[in-house]
């Protein structure tokens, strides 16, 4: 099996000149389990050369393992032979073994440190995400699929802990430009007024409103409430009316700019479509008129 496997690999050539030696070498270490050294050696050809070539390729592909098995079997190789002209292609890479053992040890130290890192940070998002999950649960937050995905980096996790607050990423939609209005970390604590101060009372009006219309003072904030299905054990079911057990219409709710961030996700009929979004038009302006006499349905994301 393995003499076929290296005469297919090497095309009959001399193993230890074959620029597959290293393949061919680790297919003889995982047989040279089963077979004694002689045996192997009777099979193919092994040289200190190839060896350390093999152990090299095994730091490439971050096999700390296979590259000591090389070296080692190198030196014994090397021993065997009893070379003695120190000019030889096997002494001179014999002198390589130690260099690539020094290396091979740093590298795993390096490895493990980093794999122990990852499986630190792994576990302290999960016990964030836990804890997401438990206070969105215990404030008595509704939360729905997500409707605007393209505005997340991660799921869930973008809402964070901070203290004993949750800071949830806000979406601003100027109903009537079509634009948005991204922010990433809002505090639960915060009043939407002091949100929305550094947004819309800012010096520079937005490229979408050159005449500087909106301002904290003169827009009307709203949310659709019944938009999306709750989310509830992996699945999805809309909230519907205990009275006449049908499912809740979609309206739009007006929200008030003194709420804090936490208290508009309380609202009732409040299902948070994956992170909450907030509409902003104009007070009293004819569009403002237009939406709200008008189908929620109609403004959903397409």
């Amino acid at each position: 099996y393995v003499s076929s496997a290296v005469q297919s690999r090497t095309g009959g050539r001399g193993a230890e000149n074959s620029k597959h030696m290293f393949p061919m070498t680790h297919l003889l270490a995982r047989r040279a389990v089963h077979l004694n050294r002689t045996e192997t050696q009777t099979l193919v050809k092994l040289s200190v050369k190839s060896c350390v070539r093999a152990a090299r390729a095994s730091l490439g592909l971050q096999r700390f393992a296979s590259a000591v098995f090389y070296c080692n079997l190198a030196v014994e190789i090397a021993c065997d032979h009893g070379m003695k002209d120190s000019q030889s292609t096997d002494v001179i890479f014999t002198k390589h073994i130690p260099d690539i053992l020094q290396e091979a040890n740093q590298q795993q130290e390096t490895f493990s440190r980093q794999e122990t890192i990852k499986k630190l940070e792994h576990k302290s998002k999960l016990r964030e995400r836990v804890g997401v999950r438990r206070g969105i649960h215990v404030r008595g937050i509704l939360l729905g699929p997500c409707i605007y995905p393209e505005f997340l980096q991660r799921e869930l996790i973008d809402v964070n802990v901070i203290g004993e607050e949750l800071c949830w990423p806000l979406l601003l939609v100027y109903e009537e430009s079509r634009c948005t209005d991204f922010l990433r970390q809002c505090s639960e604590a915060a009043t939407l007024d002091e949100i929305l101060e550094p947004v819309l009372d800012c010096p520079s009006p937005p490229y979408w409103d050159p005449e500087h219309r909106y301002w904290r003072s003169t827009v009307s904030l709203y949310f659709i409430a019944h938009q999306v299905p709750l989310m509830k054990g992996g699945k999805s079911e809309w909230l519907t009316d205990p009275v006449t057990g049908r499912r809740h219409q979609p309206t739009w709710q007006r929200i008030d700019m003194g709420w804090t961030l936490r208290e508009f996700l309380q609202a009732e009929g409040h299902v948070v479509p994956g992170y909450p979004v907030i509409h902003v038009v104009l007070s009293g302006s004819k569009f403002e008129e237009k939406m709200l006499g008008s189908d929620p349905v109609e403004f959903f994301p397409r």
